[in-house]
């Protein structure tokens, strides 16, 4: 099969990651593969092009649009949406150039690839990899209901990437036109023995270290864990020389994460906060978490938890906020330790308990659990098997 995946963004985000993992595991069973990227140069062109996938560059707007724009802002953004007609014109041509079967949209936020679809009579697979307004604060541009009739009646399928997910958009949802698949992070090359334990690798100074992964955003909530630092420090007096915390994730182009970060940095100085380090990007996350005791995802709302997900593959202890995926990736504290959705001291307890030792009977669990029904090989042949499905009603 002939697929044109679409990326709606330039950033090796979460969904970019899963993206290129994806287009990579249908390469390896033989389909012909390309993808849409919005500039060319950009972090997943260069990616992919390292790997060998073959790229295009065109430019197109998003139909969501943060909530708390001005009318003008929101105009422009219409506008540049408008534009967006030359682009379909452009990958319409592309499509049928290249005798292209399937179009895969990688996001809810993007409606380009329903638009080519439409035009070219291609077949076309609708990926929800976000909640828009519970997580990142956006909107539809023509309205949710709207366009989620538009999404139905100009998909094949949409594949939604947990129960949680297909649960929130459940009222707008055509049955035979929808799956659920989880993500795929476990590689097939995993070894079936577990891990050697990190902590026998440490030496025997070493400071507890949690890890928050994510980009700077309100959603995201890292404030929730400053705050919660704040508490272990200065109200249940532990001793700030236990522990550390590390900050992976940088700010977004949006002004609100921006100014969410200022609040974090003025929270910190204003408590005297001097174990915690920001360390912005990191390409090798691998590395980061060798020294990595437990993670900590204090998402207000997440949709899938592919953070949860590595953490556990890292056999580190998760520590989640019960909202979203989040319970349903980790159950009854089965898999990890849950606090109180935005509950500054349920979190710190629940650090208390980590730092105490009170956790270490989870990681052995949570690691079976990843690799029996997150295998990538597993993700990757249900995808295959949807595109065969829809060619197969022609």
């Amino acid at each position: 099969m002939k697929i044109l995946y679409i990326a709606h963004e330039r950033k090796m985000g979460g969904a970019n990651h899963s993206l290129v993992e994806l287009v990579n595991g249908l390469r390896e069973l033989g389909n012909d593969v390309s993808v849409i990227v919005l500039y060319r140069g950009c972090p997943i062109d260069k990616k992919l092009k390292k790997m060998g996938i073959k790229t295009f560059p065109c430019f197109f707007g998003w139909w969501q649009q943060p909530k708390e724009w001005s009318c003008v802002q929101k105009r422009l953004f219409r506008l540049m949406h408008w534009f967006q007609k030359i682009s379909v014109m452009r990958l319409s041509q592309y499509v049928k150039k290249n005798g292209i079967d399937i179009i895969h949209s990688n996001s809810s936020v993007i409606d380009i690839g329903a638009q080519v679809a439409t035009k070219t009579g291609c077949k076309h697979v609708w990926h929800f990899r976000e909640y828009g307004d519970a997580d990142y604060n956006l909107e539809y541009m023509f309205g949710k209901e709207a366009s989620l009739n538009y999404v139905y009646q100009n998909s094949d399928m949409v594949i939604f990437i947990s129960k949680t997910l297909y649960e929130f958009y459940k009222q707008f949802t055509i049955d035979e036109k929808t799956r659920i698949i989880y993500d795929g992070i476990v590689p097939r090359k995993i070894e079936e023995n577990l891990p050697v334990p990190l902590a026998g690798k440490r030496k025997e100074d070493h400071i507890f270290t949690f890890l928050v992964t994510g980009n700077i955003s309100s959603g995201k909530n890292q404030k929730l864990v400053v705050e919660a630092d704040n508490v272990l420090i200065h109200q249940m007096k532990v001793d700030k020389r236990r522990f550390q915390i590390y900050f992976a994730g940088t700010t977004t182009s949006l002004t609100k994460s921006k100014k969410y970060m200022q609040e974090i940095q003025l929270y910190i100085s204003q408590h005297d906060l001097d174990n915690l380090f920001f360390v912005g990007y990191i390409k090798d996350m691998n590395s980061l978490r060798e020294m990595v005791d437990a993670e900590i995802v204090p998402s207000r709302s997440e949709a899938y938890g592919r953070v949860t997900l590595e953490a556990m593959l890292s056999y580190n202890l998760v520590i989640a906020s019960n909202s979203g995926a989040n319970s349903e990736l980790i159950g009854e504290n089965e898999f990890g330790l849950l606090f109180k959705n935005n509950d500054i001291h349920d979190l710190a307890i629940k650090m208390l308990q980590a730092l105490e030792g009170d956790g270490e009977e989870y990681k052995e669990r949570a690691y079976r659990y990843v690799k029996k029904m997150h295998r990538q090989d597993v993700a990757y042949r249900s995808v295959q098997d949807i595109y065969r499905h829809i060619l197969e009603k022609e």
